[in-house]
């Protein structure tokens, strides 16, 4: 059966929060005033980005490590759907059942489905009640009935969702998405991260050590690699921490070499507030009409540079390996040497030297 604006929820541990165009479930360390802070909000504009955004400058996680959440916002026939951490996501539609998982991703999983008959997170066993709007303690949420192998998944012996725990942060392939959304895998062969916020209130500085090992010139490098990505060295050692080195430079037309030491937004009228950052953020003015006042974010995380477009007015897309620009999904996609990135009428921001 098609979504009637109804849910089932079980009684448990962790938040359900459902509102008119959607609904989610939390982890326990989100806290139930966050949560209605949600509902409040994804009541006056239910968007996956609103949501995010909400998360985020709410727990002061910061853009990359956001509690374990799924999330379904509903878009007429469509279900834009996310999830992060030990979570899964089960799907009915006619597209097919593979559930969503969030475990593995460094950031989120996110897929669109269309004509979805039944929708579940977590847990929902009977005695289940109603749930049109609102926020609840619940084991489970969500609408329609299951087949069997999806049952299956919450037997004994495999709790319905696992206790709270990091998140691997490793180089994952995002799952594929509907067509709406693209796999960064299938667009540009990178990585994902999560998706922007806004958090005016001081925190203190995350660090920027890095695991490194060194060329025979001395240049920190990721482990992994076996020339170094500043001089083309060889790269010889044990890994060790050290401060984090400058990644590449930023190449904008009429404006000197930027050296990328920090995270930076992009913009007609750039704010500092456009984003929840450890730690402020360069801000890089760019006077042309179609470039919005924050218009694109260049994030530092570890050994790698990302690309958030900041749902700017005429988008952001990359250009990699000779293929034609494809526009930015609103989340972080990590970088590569040699990407250039396209704000359109011919402006165009070059990476050279990055990791």
């Amino acid at each position: 059966m098609a979504f009637d604006g109804v849910l089932r929820w079980s009684e448990g541990r962790w938040i359900a929060v459902a509102w008119q165009g959607g609904f989610a479930l939390l982890s326990p360390s989100v806290g139930l005033p966050v949560a209605e802070l949600l509902f409040s909000r994804l009541r006056e504009k239910s968007e996956l980005g609103v949501f995010i955004r909400t998360l985020s400058e709410s727990t002061g996680a910061g853009l990359l490590k956001l509690p374990p959440f799924s999330a379904a916002i509903a878009d007429g026939d469509r279900w834009h759907l996310a999830v992060r951490g030990a979570l899964t996501v089960k799907i009915v539609s006619p597209a097919g059942n593979e559930p969503l998982r969030g475990e593995g991703v460094a950031t989120w999983a996110e897929r669109v489905v269309s004509g979805v008959t039944a929708l579940h997170m977590g847990r929902v066993v009977e005695p289940s009640s109603p749930l049109v709007g609102g926020v609840v303690l619940a084991d489970g949420v969500g609408f329609g009935e299951l087949p069997r192998e999806h049952r299956a998944v919450d037997e004994p012996g495999e709790p319905a969702i696992p206790e709270d725990g990091p998140v691997l942060e490793e180089d994952t392939p995002a799952p594929k998405h509907g067509p709406a959304v693209p796999s960064d895998e299938e667009l540009l062969m990178g990585d994902t991260l999560s998706d922007a916020s806004e958090d005016s209130r001081p925190r203190r500085p995350e660090t920027t050590e890095v695991v490194a090992r060194f060329c025979t010139a001395g240049h920190p490098n990721p482990r992994e690699r076996s020339r170094c990505f500043v001089c083309g060295e060889p790269v010889t050692g044990e890994p060790r921490s050290t401060e984090r080195p400058q990644l590449g430079w930023l190449k904008v037309p009429h404006v000197e070499p930027i050296p990328l030491l920090e995270s930076m937004i992009i913009g007609r009228h750039p704010s500092a507030d456009a984003l929840c950052l450890p730690e402020p953020p360069k801000l890089l003015a760019l006077q042309y009409r179609h470039v919005s006042g924050n218009h694109l974010a260049i994030l530092l995380d570890g050994w790698r540079v990302l690309a958030l477009d900041l749902a700017s007015r005429n988008g952001t897309c990359v250009r990699r390996r000779a293929k034609p620009p494809v526009r930015l999904p609103q989340r972080p996609i990590t970088l590569l040497p040699g990407d250039v990135i396209d704000l359109g009428h011919d402006l165009l921001l070059h990476l050279d030297r990055i990791p």
